[in-house]
């Protein structure tokens, strides 16, 4: 034994060898050196047999388990529960840990589960939804559908075997899954906080309603799927922001001293024409941002000129003005149909109003100075550097950064 970092390591003696296990590594063993001759024809039943045999193991690993934990053994090697014998023994994390003791705990009194899982014919995800659909209602609820959800945990997907679990749990605790359903509604929360590098960071937790609703919402509108580029993450994220954004801007949320809520951006006219030597601009809620973000977001937006003394006290205030007019912005949607970025298929509603010369640079609000572009696009206009420009036959075009 010896001692480092004040952490105690105990060097143990090599385990008994048993000739099963012995036998069970040697196949292991032959199985990882026999490649099929780099054939590929036979993997797909390869992968199936070795899951199998996978799940096969589980079961045996849970059945040790439970007599293990009934005979409380961890306590011989000083541990306080089966949960922290394996998260040490074994290398699991602690979920991995819980949702094995549960496995163990709950299915050996579920007769037809339990067979079918140690025959392999339940895979290990599907076995786990059952025991913890048992641990939630009760083992004596369960038992009385055991047949029916080891009928079905041998045929069907983990998430299809939940909704099943779900329904069976319904039909034997229908004031248990009631008395879930009101504690996960409180457990809504929704956290939005800021990096020191400016990103928003999103985490939070919903019910089953609340987290349907949003979903359905976000799923409408997702960019289309073929935008292979794209991950499912970022298109989750666009659609967020666009749900924001389309909120915003319908003018139905609450107002706050008279105003609608908006986002507002703060900037010097020297900004908004690049100046050389001018500061960045400054977004509510979120901080500083470049000069060229400003710019995008004032394409299209109301504009209130403020007049500062020397000190940057304000003198005078002027009327708001919208950048695009509404009439102009119907013309505009009549004519462009969408975003016109080349290869883009982006409809309207998914558009801003472009000007191709900036207003703060002298460019003039009207139709032929202006050009549908989607959020990402626009971006790429600004942000990325790829002017627009209006071509002899009228067509618009990218200039290369």
């Amino acid at each position: 034994m010896f001692c480092y970092n004040s952490v105690v390591v105990a060097m143990l003696e090599p385990p008994i060898r048993d000739p099963k296990f012995e036998a069970l590594e040697a196949a292991i063993d032959e199985l990882a050196r026999d490649r099929l001759g780099g054939q590929t024809a036979g993997l797909g039943d390869r992968r199936r047999h070795i899951r199998r045999s996978i799940d096969r193991l589980e079961a045996e690993f849970a059945d040790t388990l439970s007599r293990f934990a009934v005979a409380q053994e961890y306590l011989a090697d000083n541990a306080l529960s089966t949960v922290g014998w394996l998260r040490r023994e074994c290398g699991l994390s602690g979920a991995a840990a819980v949702q094995r003791e549960e496995i163990a705990r709950q299915l050996p009194s579920l007769p037809a589960t339990w067979a079918g899982f140690r025959r392999g014919d339940i895979g290990f995800q599907n076995a786990a939804v059952v025991a913890r659909t048992a641990g939630s209602a009760g083992i004596e609820a369960i038992q009385r559908v055991d047949n029916i959800l080891a009928d079905s945990a041998t045929r069907l997907r983990p998430e299809q075997m939940r909704i099943v679990a779900a329904h069976a749990r319904h039909c034997v605790d229908p004031d248990g899954s009631l008395s879930d359903a009101n504690a996960n509604h409180e457990r809504w929360r929704l956290h939005l906080s800021q990096t020191m590098d400016g990103l928003f960071v999103l985490d939070g937790v919903l019910d089953a309603e609340g987290g349907a609703c949003l979903r359905t919402a976000l799923e409408a509108l997702m960019p289309p799927r073929r935008d292979s580029e794209l991950t499912p993450a970022r298109r989750r994220a666009d659609a967020l922001v666009e749900l924001a954004r389309r909120s915003l801007n319908s003018g139905e949320l609450p107002t706050a001293h008279g105003v609608r809520p908006h986002l507002t951006v703060t900037a010097p006219m020297a900004t908004l024409q690049r100046q050389p030597g001018s500061p960045g601009a400054e977004l509510a809620w979120a901080g500083v941002i470049p000069a060229e973000t400003a710019r995008r977001l004032a394409c299209d937006a109301s504009v209130t000129r403020i007049s500062v003394d020397a000190a940057g006290n304000p003198l005078d205030a002027g009327r708001s003005t919208r950048s695009v007019p509404p009439a102009i912005r119907r013309a505009l949607i009549l004519r462009d149909r969408g975003c016109q970025f080349v290869g883009c298929d982006r409809p309207a509603d998914w558009t801003d109003a472009h000007h191709i010369k900036h207003w703060a640079d002298g460019g003039a609000t009207k139709l032929g100075n202006l050009v549908l572009l989607c959020r990402r696009h626009h971006r790429q206009v600004h942000e990325g550097g790829r002017p627009l420009r209006r071509g002899d036959d009228g067509t618009v075009e990218s200039v290369p950064p």
